[in-house]
């Protein structure tokens, strides 16, 4: 049967429909996902390919004037993202060497093949013996691929193998290319092939659980899951720092069109430029119905603890003094923000403002988050100088991006081995503190564990030090570059409080507010090695100042007064006292 296509709203698109017929119409647009419309030159090229005549067509030729133009107007180019292997040679146990024509790949990753036959007018469909061959690629363990797609230049068919392997999904003649190539797109595209193995996964737990009768057995599986995709964070904050660098034009232009859960679930825990984050702050402020205020608000201060960093804060204050700015009014805080007051925007930048720069000194599980997550960064740090598998994976990074990527871009120049270790720096804090806020304070606040376990990870970071007293000397022989200031942060300085100041500064207001209400810990912060207190107090940017501040008020607003802790680690990292 030809031009054959099942019958369905989502037949395009839903490869195993059958297994997924319990999906809402909702759902499965979450599978699934829109394709642009094709240039003009890919149309033309479309055409050209249903009209050739080939009778004369050998397999090389239906390779080259048909397979090679389609998966190029599909989305595939050899050494990009979405590659295409020629070739690529397997082995089975007690046979010779084999090679499969098309061996389609996703950011280096198997996916799905395509295998090449001469024309045979006497067929509709394809047989045994062209499907077998096929299959038995695409069971290989380095291939496992479930769409098998065989073309001899006049049909082209798709299989799903996990669906059947007597039905095609798809069977078409190429001289209706210009009729079903939308179809062909929707099963083949890139984004849809990854969106395909996660309805595998669908299916998969489908089956795994049709005949489970122990709701145990169920729970058990969800936390599991929930876990690996949680796990899952760090990666792909990192995976958008390598596709969008935070100085590019691309990442400015991607922030203008940027969601507020986008905003502030990925960007407030991201570095960036002061122009990105005005740009940031910008976009928050496009909306500012009642009902838009209240969603990012709740979203960026929600009841509950949630995995904070110092940066966050900063975008945070930012957006409150912006709104405060243009003269907008809120009637929601949370009550850990607005302290019994009634919500306005004033009381909730008076209360942020005198939280981060007393470092949460009366909320004491914010204080512990934020603790944590400077925590695990210098001890990943350390481990990083320590330990050879972190440079030996940045410089494996390094090298593939050096081979891969376009000469002239911009990530191409940024790439080293020490930039790789600082993005995994980055990944491992944001992991390592979501996992910490989600063992103490997800069903229930516990301080008393979360500042159980905060001390076990002092301990841990001075018994590392203590191992290795030349920490220091091998930390300057490493020489990272890194521009924040990891092993002084809430240690012996304050990055939370620097930040406060650098974002109020932009705010003549708020400036005054500070220095008639706050001397005293901008003063605090001066002492801790902040520049931006530094110049709010009136010093020159060039004068030398000697700094001055007790073991005691350290240990107070960074160790729950532990000052053994303070010594231990201040000692071995050996700080400056001039500014």
């Amino acid at each position: 049967m030809r031009n054959k296509l099942k019958p369905n709203f989502f037949s395009q698109t839903n490869i195993g429909n059958k297994n997924l017929k319990n999906l809402t119409t909702i759902e499965l647009m979450l599978l699934n996902k829109a394709i642009p419309p094709l240039d003009q030159h890919s149309i033309n090229e479309i055409y050209r390919i249903e009209r050739l005549d080939v009778k004369t067509f050998n397999e090389a030729d239906v390779r080259a004037e048909i397979i090679d133009p389609l998966l190029s107007i599909i989305g595939y180019r050899k050494g990009k993202d979405f590659s295409v292997d020629r070739e690529k040679m397997i082995q089975f146990r007690g046979k010779t060497k084999k090679y499969l024509d098309y061996n389609l790949t996703l950011w280096e990753k198997n996916f799905w093949l395509i295998e090449a036959k001469r024309p045979n007018f006497s067929q509709s469909e394809f047989g045994y013996d062209d499907l077998r061959q096929a299959l038995e690629y695409s069971i290989h363990p380095e291939i496992n691929a479930a769409l098998i797609v065989l073309c001899d230049g006049i049909n082209l068919e798709i299989f799903d193998r996990d669906e059947s392997l007597n039905e095609s999904i798809l069977n078409i003649l190429i001289k209706d290319l210009s009729k079903y190539i939308d179809t062909i797109r929707n099963i083949l595209d890139p984004l849809q092939v990854w969106f395909f193995y996660r309805r595998r996964i669908i299916k998969s737990i489908d089956r795994a659980f049709e005949h489970e009768g122990n709701e145990g057995r169920l729970s058990e599986f969800t936390d599991l899951i929930t876990k690996r995709l949680n796990s899952k964070r760090g990666q792909i904050l990192s995976n958008f720092k390598k596709m969008i660098t935070l100085d590019d034009n691309n990442y400015i232009h991607h922030i203008k069109k940027a969601k507020f859960d986008e905003i502030i679930d990925v960007h407030f825990y991201l570095k960036t430029t002061n122009q990105g984050t005005e740009i940031l702050t910008q976009n928050l402020l496009k909306d500012k119905s009642p009902r838009s205020l209240f969603q990012t608000i709740y979203k960026m201060f929600p009841d509950d603890p949630k995995d904070y960093n110092d940066t966050y804060f900063m975008y945070s204050l930012n957006y409150l003094l912006s709104l405060e700015q243009e003269g907008v009014e809120i009637n929601w805080l949370p009550a850990w923000l607005s302290k019994g007051n009634k919500p306005s925007l004033e009381v909730g930048i008076i209360n942020l403002i005198k939280n981060m720069l007393n470092h949460f000194k009366e909320n004491k599980s914010i204080k512990i988050i934020l603790l944590a997550s400077n925590t695990f960064r210098r001890i990943n740090k350390i481990l990083s100088i320590l330990l050879p598998i972190q440079k030996n994976i940045a410089t494996l990074e390094h090298l593939k991006t050096r081979y891969t990527e376009n000469e002239f871009s911009w990530i191409q120049i940024m790439s080293s081995e020490n930039h790789h270790i600082l993005l995994g720096l980055d990944q491992f804090t944001l992991n390592a503190t979501f996992d910490f806020v989600q063992s103490f304070y997800q069903k229930n606040k516990n301080d008393n564990l979360a500042m159980k376990k905060l001390k076990e990870l002092w301990n841990f970071e001075c018994s590392l030090l203590n191992e290795y007293p030349n920490y220091i000397e091998l930390l300057k022989e490493s020489d990272y570059g890194e521009m924040h200031p990891t092993e002084a942060t809430d240690v012996v300085y304050d990055s939370l409080g620097h930040g406060a100041l650098c974002i109020i500064k932009k705010y003549p207001k708020w400036e005054e507010y500070i220095l008639e209400n706050y001397k005293k810990d901008i003063e605090n912060l001066f002492n801790m090695g902040s520049w931006a207190a530094k110049l709010m107090l009136g010093y020159s940017p060039e004068e030398k100042v000697q700094l001055s501040i007790q073991n005691n008020d350290l240990a107070e607003r960074f160790f729950f007064n532990d000052l053994n802790t303070l010594n231990i680690l201040s000692n071995h990292y050996r700080y400056r006292s001039y500014i």
